[in-house]
């Protein structure tokens, strides 16, 4: 049975990498404009409110 281990220094590894960022990026890029809109719709809902 073989490894499933990509080499340290191998195209394929450095490619994966920043495919993988590219997607934690967008993850967070995501979940910051999702946290953005529900405090709008909750200013909207409940004047006064504090973040």
């Amino acid at each position: 049975m073989g490894s499933s281990n990509l080499p340290v220094s191998s195209a394929e590894l450095k490619k994966y990498w920043v495919e993988m960022q590219y997607c934690i990026d967008f993850a967070l890029c995501n979940r910051s404009l999702m946290m953005q809109r529900i405090q709008e719709m909750l200013t909207d809902a409940l004047p006064g409110i504090a973040f």
